[in-house]
């Protein structure tokens, strides 16, 4: 089940993987995700053409017939709706004004499938097409995501999103904030280039937020550290876990280990390219 903001609450739990860059990565402020979000209901009174124009403005792409998630298509009083975060598209049909019926409907056959009372519908994509003519001249036409630090100048990270009281879980953070900062330093130089060569403005805004901005995010979740903490007082959890030595070439000391370990540890995994190399000495010495 996915959860939405401003879609009501989350009734399962939910579990994402994600990357140190995501987590960097800039979006859409969550208010502005809950104030151009839009739910339609049946016998609500909003007329056609606002629904239209603003499904433009949360950039769903206008056609003939919808085929994919973030389309929609009008014929009169009809407006088929293929909301982004849905598997399957709606079609509204219109009496005057009023909302008179929604169903559910298949895209191969387009036939009806189920008719509901309502639906909720966020934006397509994570820049919204909004009528800034300095963000229009900058874009040189083309208005897309990686004019987010440019169209919001408090962007959102994913884990605004997060509900409260989330957990998030980091794979060892001293090694994530290396790659943090490799990535942050990489692109400040890509952005200087891009600058000196005119491709984009002067002070072209960061597109990543830095770790130390991210983490201050992440405090108010719970937080655990699968690896070394960042901090001595890391979570419970976090105390209970630690990496694996590392054995290079050295045979005899992995295998020395092992028997150290051999009555501590139930179960031991090896990683290695040299699998093969590591059964044939195993053999050996049972």
């Amino acid at each position: 089940q996915k959860y939405l903001p401003g879609s009501g609450e989350l009734s399962t739990n939910s579990v994402i993987f994600t990357s140190v860059k995501s987590l960097m990565t800039k979006t859409i402020p969550r208010r502005d995700f809950i104030k151009h979000s839009l739910s339609l209901n049946a016998g609500m009174n909003i007329e056609i053409s606002k629904l239209v124009n603003h499904l433009i403005v949360l950039s769903y792409e206008p056609v003939d017939i919808v085929v994919a998630g973030g389309q929609f298509s009008r014929r009169g009083g009809i407006v088929d709706i293929w909301a982004s975060d849905s598997d399957e598209p709606v079609r509204v049909e219109y009496f005057g004004d009023e909302i008179d019926t929604m169903r559910v409907f298949d895209p191969a056959s387009q036939c009806s499938v189920k008719k509901i009372t309502d639906m909720f519908i966020p934006p397509a994509r994570e820049i919204l097409q909004l009528e800034n003519e300095k963000i229009m001249q900058n874009a040189n036409g083309a208005f897309t995501e990686f004019h987010i630090p440019v169209a919001f100048s408090s962007a959102g990270t994913i884990i605004n999103y997060l509900p409260r009281d989330s957990i998030i879980i980091f794979d060892n953070a001293s090694s994530l904030q290396a790659t943090a900062d490799e990535i942050e330093a990489q692109s400040l130089k890509i952005k200087a280039e891009n600058e000196d060569l005119g491709n984009i403005p002067k002070k072209f805004p960061d597109p990543f937020f830095t770790w130390s901005e991210v983490l201050d995010e992440v405090s108010r979740c719970n937080l655990i550290d699968l690896g070394f903490p960042l901090s001595e007082e890391g979570h419970q959890i976090s105390r209970s876990f630690s990496p694996g030595p590392r054995f290079g070439s050295r045979l005899d000391d992995m295998f020395q280990f092992l028997n150290e370990k051999e009555n501590k540890i139930d179960r031991v995994f090896i990683v290695s390219k040299q699998i093969n190399r590591i059964k044939e000495v195993q053999a050996t010495l049972t």
